[in-house]
């Protein structure tokens, strides 16, 4: 089949597009091919459920998201604050060049909890990556004296996770009616202060 990875690329994105919109359980394969422009025979010679589309856009957030975030902040020389600052710049930075994939994985998310699904287990998978990363990171500022010696990282870490969720959920909600520079900034002292560091800035 010809230009396999555009047909490919094209389904995933109209995945994106519906899910977000209505929701998984709420898509049908049906609306997805006419959203691809795809006969419902191509959707599954390339994927064998909608399912897959879910884990394909998983992985791809996986990717474009957390990825560069990890490579950045471990390549990144310096104590915590300068780690933590290029770990907030990369991460809003993303979430706005990256708005409807970090969107619909975060609301995905909640929809799929609970459902012991193939989907469920991957985007746990992936969110345990990145509550592992946010723990090193910790770690890393509790040594250096930066974070309280009393800091229970492995709860911040979840912490962490489910408050950048609920961060970029609120930016995307009310993003016309506030300075989105200055909620990232408050956020992020908020965050700081939350772990018990003297220096917010």
């Amino acid at each position: 089949m010809k230009n396999d990875n555009s047909v490919r690329e094209r389904i995933v994105e109209a995945g994106i597009k519906l899910f977000l919109a209505n929701g998984f359980a709420g898509t049908s394969v049906k609306q997805l091919a006419e959203a691809a422009g795809v006969a419902k025979g191509t959707l599954y010679w390339h994927f064998k459920s909608k399912d897959q589309i879910l884990e394909e856009i998983f992985d791809r957030f996986a990717t474009e998201f957390y990825e560069p975030l990890f490579k950045k902040v471990e390549e990144c020389d310096g104590d915590f604050l300068t780690k933590f600052k290029v770990y907030y710049k990369t991460i809003t930075e993303s979430a706005l060049e990256k708005k409807e994939l970090v969107m619909v994985c975060t609301t995905i998310s909640g929809e799929l909890a609970g459902t012991n699904t193939d989907a469920e287990r991957k985007i746990r998978d992936i969110q345990m990556k990145f509550h592992d990363f946010n723990k090193r990171l910790l770690e890393y500022g509790k040594k250096e004296g930066t974070i309280p010696a009393d800091c229970d990282t492995d709860t911040q870490a979840h912490i962490l996770l489910g408050s950048f969720a609920g961060m970029h959920l609120q930016w995307y909600l009310f993003e016309q009616s506030f300075d989105a520079g200055a909620y990232a900034r408050a956020y992020r002292w908020s965050i700081l202060r939350g772990l018990g560091v003297k220096s917010a800035e």
